[in-house]
């Protein structure tokens, strides 16, 4: 017979081995970002405008370059097996369209997509390109007539082969889940 101090041991041991495996894994670090440009050319368009992207959360695993105070895009990388640099670019764009999803259609097309939606009046979507490249676009309203705050983000590798899913879990899946809680506005 087991002395009783031994049995209350292994209890516990057994307790804190259970409670361990079914703790979920810590998350990554995430850290928001944000960019502004006073004097936003209006593509299709003639005239200046604000353009602000309020806030991007990006995880730490992209390594983005400090913006200065007036950059008008941020920059990160490189990234996973594909060694991928990007940029995260707001800008104004005019459009006769007449809702965010038929701008995004018209900024974005082909590609395989890693993810897409819509919230709160905007769209966006991510797609893989051949290469490895991915490309990304959020598309919002804004108060001016016939005109839509865009942010787009392009990625390009930097490594001659890429493993299996490099691409999608190092950047599609992040950049989708970065443009599902974005907000950006012009004015």
């Amino acid at each position: 017979m087991r002395p009783p101090r031994l049995i209350i041991s292994t209890a516990l041991a057994a307790a804190a081995i259970a409670a361990a495996a079914a703790a979920p894994a810590l998350a990554a670090s995430w850290h928001s970002y944000s960019l502004y440009n006073g004097r936003a050319q209006v593509e299709g368009a003639s005239g200046t405008h604000s353009a602000r992207l309020t806030s991007i959360v990006l995880p730490d695993s992209f390594k983005v370059r400090k913006p200065s105070e007036r950059a008008t895009r941020l920059t990160f990388g490189p990234m996973g097996s594909c060694r991928s640099t990007g940029v995260v670019l707001p800008k104004l764009v005019f459009s006769t369209a007449t809702s965010s999803a038929a701008v995004l259609a018209q900024q974005l097309s082909g590609g395989k997509t890693y993810g897409s939606g819509t919230r709160a009046g905007a769209s966006y979507r991510v797609a893989k390109f051949t290469g490895d490249k991915l490309k990304g676009v959020w598309v919002g309203p804004t108060r001016l007539p016939q005109t839509w705050i865009v942010v787009q983000v392009t990625t390009t590798p930097h490594a001659t082969e890429c493993h299996i899913g490099g691409v999608r879990e190092s950047l599609g899946f992040p950049l989708t889940d970065a443009f599902g809680t974005l907000r950006a506005s012009g004015y």
